[in-house]
């Protein structure tokens, strides 16, 4: 995770240290040959093996980045059967300790998993694990960033277990969920 001020940096031309600047490469070799293959092939499954053994500890995971809106809400909603007012009553909303309408923590937390998905594809699918905490909540017109790195990479007969930690900040760098992930890479 970058800090807001890192980004600010960046923004300003500041120079950044090789380490992040080699981890953010990396970053962006996985995003770049995961959009080149279609999981359904397999083939991105054997770009997520050979870079697991270039993965290190610190390592970044892709970054998601999304506007929430008002219509997102409704459709989570609709989708997942959850018309609590404090999501899609706005009268309800304005009266509630948050004074307006606020997402769906799971619609939010969906992002974790679209982040380590595009990082690992399957094996995320066939063996990803999280816990999280929901801190603060997003509202529609937040644009929130998930991100995470690579904690611990731990070998074993089953391949090598990649313990991530996450989290989903909003665009003033508040941090609506933080917590840790796992997925196992299958030798």
């Amino acid at each position: 995770m970058y800090s807001h001020s890192f980004v600010q940096q960046r923004a300003k031309g500041i120079p950044i240290h090789c380490r992040r600047f080699e981890r953010e490469r990396r970053s962006k070799r996985l995003r770049d040959e995961g959009k080149k293959y279609n999981n359904a092939t397999g083939r991105h499954l054997r770009v997520v093996k050979e870079l697991s053994t270039t993965m290190e500890n610190g390592d970044p995971i892709i970054e998601v980045i999304k506007e929430i809106t008002s219509e997102q809400v409704l459709l989570y909603a609709e989708a997942s059967g959850d018309f609590n007012p404090i999501h899609v009553n706005k009268e309800f909303a304005e009266n509630s300790q948050f004074g307006r309408n606020i997402a769906h923590g799971m619609m939010i937390a969906a992002t974790i998993s679209e982040s380590m998905s595009l990082t690992f594809g399957e094996s995320w699918h066939h063996s990803g694990k999280v816990k999280i905490r929901f801190r603060s909540p997003a509202y529609p017109g937040d644009t929130i960033t998930t991100s995470g790195q690579i904690q611990k990479m731990i070998a074993s007969e089953e391949g090598t277990e990649i313990k991530c930690s996450v989290l989903v900040t909003n665009q003033t760098g508040e941090t609506l969920i933080s917590g840790n992930s796992s997925v196992i890479i299958s030798s």
